[in-house]
């Protein structure tokens, strides 16, 4: 057995004695497959990461059932299924103040049509929202929402930007391309 072989049974314990890792093609290969598991073992993480902080700011905003949502699918089969269950239960919450995030939900699932459909319903003022005590019952004056900008710059919104529909958007409102 040659060091390489050794050395990559020894990482993580992920490599079953019975791999044959003979020579170098073998060992860029597995190497690969290595980085790639972690990879999505990495995303998986962050996923469940990105789940429990939606659920508390839920929590934090008085959303009981919205998050009871989201981990009851995240338990059911993971991030996705979780996303799916937040929208099911926010269609049933219309108070829920922050249309924007709907959106993004979508675009995060690479529902893309739906996120673009939802973009129109957006209350007139969504890019540039500041909700108040009077308004809101929460948040003083401090800026929670998107603006046109961070459509622009923000990475979640990327996935929207290689879709035509995201030029005639910033063409309707006036942005330089």
């Amino acid at each position: 057995m040659n060091d390489a072989r050794a050395g990559l049974r020894l990482l993580h314990g992920r490599i079953p004695r019975d791999v044959g890792v003979d020579d170098e093609d073998d060992v860029r290969v597995t190497e690969r497959r290595i980085r790639l598991a972690r990879l999505v073992e990495t995303e998986m993480k962050k996923r469940k990461e990105s789940v429990e902080e939606f659920r508390a700011a839920l929590v934090s905003m008085g959303y009981e059932a919205l998050a009871d949502d989201l981990r009851r699918g995240y338990a059911e089969g993971g991030y996705e299924v979780a996303l799916r269950a937040w929208l099911k239960g926010v269609k049933k919450q219309p108070e829920f103040p922050f249309k924007w995030v709907e959106t993004y939900v979508y675009t995060e699932l690479h529902d893309y049509d739906q996120a673009f459909a939802q973009l129109p319903n957006l209350p007139p003022d969504w890019l540039n929202t500041a909700y108040s005590d009077a308004a809101e019952g929460f948040y003083g004056d401090v800026r929670i929402g998107p603006t046109l900008v961070t459509l622009r710059i923000d990475p979640m919104w990327d996935p929207l930007h290689s879709d035509p529909r995201f030029d005639e958007l910033v063409r309707k409102v006036g942005f330089p391309q």
